[in-house]
């Protein structure tokens, strides 16, 4: 039986050195031939698409193109909205006890569930205003961006307990290229560049691992850097004779979207070296906030005066002055440029983004790619 392979490119470092040991396996075994499939988020980095039509050359490979499409579903939201928002709106907010005890009890779960058991407090969200209602839903259009149409239609950016964005935007699209192959009884074999060392949860992840499924062909996640350390991920693309991404150079520690969980560091080199992605993500805070029912129902209560939904996570910045945790981008990008908790203005950063700006970007990696 035929076994179709595929693998995952990013344009970052991982999923590049999987690609280096795929080519390898090419060399050997001429009957080897995997389809190289990549993720275009609508958020990616101008850099990292031009970095993955670079691999696509240097190692002599095809890479396939995939792009979600959501345009279908603005019908159907818009519908939602004109039948949901004019309700109050309850959701319970339960504690992290809670929620543990939710996923050792089944019984507890259960009760849950149905708000009978636990004495959770409830978030009251007021009806909003039929003016408001009729504003949004007037705004809720496709753009033809995958990133922000997912974000509309969601009413808020992902979070950092609900990435949903993952799925959505990479592997939804890539399961339509596979599912047909596995439905026509052919089961696959995904590499992905899963290291270890990168966090608790993959460091839990087997090597190999078995997807099975009654109604067709099994898929099985390959993860062969799984134990590699970041200097072997250079070290086997240098041997191939690939660069690495030059976002790297300039100190990213990741390069393919600009993430929702970015850190501290690489919003202020972000702002530094791309303020156009800073002036991209508010335009698109903006849009969301038209639709999302959170920043209509603020509007209402006059909390706010303008329709904005944060892009970060509302963890990512300590609170401001007035005790708000919005973390909108613009404050964002202050924020990255201080110290000691956000009350001070590093003399560093702003010394290093003066010479930056005047002397042109540096090196500074942070894998020693500058030695």
């Amino acid at each position: 039986m035929k076994v179709q392979h595929f693998v995952s490119i990013s344009g970052g470092k991982d999923s590049t050195a999987v690609a280096c040991l795929a080519v390898e396996r090419m060399e050997r075994r001429p009957d080897f031939r995997p389809r190289f499939l990549f993720a275009d988020t609508g958020n990616e980095h101008d850099v990292t698409l031009e970095q993955v039509n670079y691999l696509a050359g240097a190692l002599g490979i095809e890479i396939e193109t995939v792009r979600a499409d959501f345009s279908d579903r603005f019908a159907a939201r818009r519908e939602a909205i004109a039948r949901d928002w004019p309700k109050e709106l309850r959701r319970k907010q339960h504690t992290t006890e809670c929620r543990e005890q939710q996923a050792n009890d089944l019984s507890y779960a259960e009760k849950a569930a149905l708000r009978e058991e636990c004495d959770c407090p409830i978030k009251i969200s007021p009806p909003v205003p039929d003016h408001l209602i009729r504003r949004a839903i007037s705004f809720m259009h496709p753009t033809g961006n995958p990133f922000l149409d997912m974000a509309k239609l969601h009413g808020r950016f992902p979070g950092s307990k609900t990435r949903f964005c993952t799925q959505e935007l990479k592997l939804d699209p890539m399961e339509f290229i596979k599912s047909p192959i596995r439905m026509a009884g052919t089961p696959v074999v995904e590499w992905v560049g899963e290291r270890a060392e990168e966090s608790q949860a993959r460091a839990k992840k087997p090597m190999i691992e078995t997807v099975r499924c009654s109604w067709r062909a099994p898929a099985v996640i390959y993860r062969p850097i799984h134990q590699w350390k970041a200097a072997q991920v250079f070290e086997i693309a240098k041997r191939h004779g690939v660069k690495p991404n030059p976002l790297y150079l300039l100190g990213m520690s990741r390069v393919g979207c600009f993430c929702i969980m970015a850190q501290k560091e690489e919003v202020r080199l972000t702002a530094i070296h791309f303020p156009e992605v800073i002036e991209r993500i508010a335009g698109w805070e903006v849009e969301c906030g038209n639709v999302a029912r959170h920043a209509n129902t603020s509007v209402a209560l006059g909390e706010r005066d303008e329709f904005i939904s944060s892009f970060l996570p509302t963890d990512k910045l300590p609170p401001d002055e007035n005790g708000k945790v919005r973390a909108r981008i613009d404050r964002a990008v202050e924020w990255s440029k201080t110290s000691r908790g956000g009350r001070n203005y590093d003399l560093l950063n702003t010394l290093d983004e003066i010479e930056q700006l005047s002397d042109g970007p540096k090196c500074s990696s942070k894998y020693g790619l500058c030695e």
